[in-house]
């Protein structure tokens, strides 16, 4: 699908893509309910955890609703943007589009007609009354917020007290956080002390 969504760079395979999409298969499988990938940034940890990995859902489930979560409205847009794209892209159509059309195409939230949803929202700019069966965190914190103490802790309200109430299925559902590790009590650090499995993959 990598042309679909960047046609003008070719794809550099390499092993880490396929540790991350073996961990990402296994959390749809309910292996690894709560999972945190750490990476440096520019080793397509969007493009294979919040850009291809849900639209991929959406080929066997697609009536999963995913709440994708970012420190900015602008990040969650543009990675929104993007799943959309591949989506309406004729490669994805030419593949799955039999198998549901989208119904609302809105980009901060598009919905399809197996009653699938994908919502595109903020830290602190989640719609009461929303919920799914997916949270994905890609980048909660950037490095300027990691050196502030009041963000780091509107972050760990954030996870604590909004993310998890999110899910419709508690027991079924799958929370992903993806990141560069910032500071050590940033979202990926808080989370590990709670117990979530993690993926490091550090750069060398």
């Amino acid at each position: 699908a990598w042309p679909a969504v960047e046609p003008s760079r070719p794809f550099k395979q390499n092993w880490h893509i396929g540790a991350v999409c073996d961990h990402l298969e296994a959390q749809y499988r309910g292996e690894i309910p709560d999972l945190v990938i750490n990476m440096p940034p520019g080793f397509c940890k969007s493009m294979s955890c919040t850009i291809m990995a849900p639209v991929w859902r959406w080929t066997t489930v697609p009536g999963d609703r995913f709440l994708c979560f970012s420190y900015s409205s602008d990040l969650a847009l543009e990675h929104s943007r993007l799943r959309r794209m591949l989506i309406q892209s004729r490669w994805f159509q030419e593949r799955y589009g039999r198998l549901f059309r989208l119904v609302k195409t809105g980009i901060e939230l598009f919905t399809n007609s197996s009653q699938g949803m994908m919502i595109a929202t903020s830290v602190g700019g989640m719609a009461t009354g929303l919920g799914g069966e997916h949270n994905i965190g890609d980048d909660l914190l950037n490095p300027a917020q990691a050196a502030s103490a009041a963000d780091l802790a509107n972050c760990e309200r954030f996870i604590r007290h909004t993310m998890g109430s999110r899910l419709r299925d508690k027991k079924g559902g799958t929370n992903l956080i993806v990141m560069q590790r910032l500071h050590e009590r940033d979202p990926a650090g808080l989370l590990i002390e709670m117990g979530y499995e993690l993926l490091l993959l550090p750069a060398e």
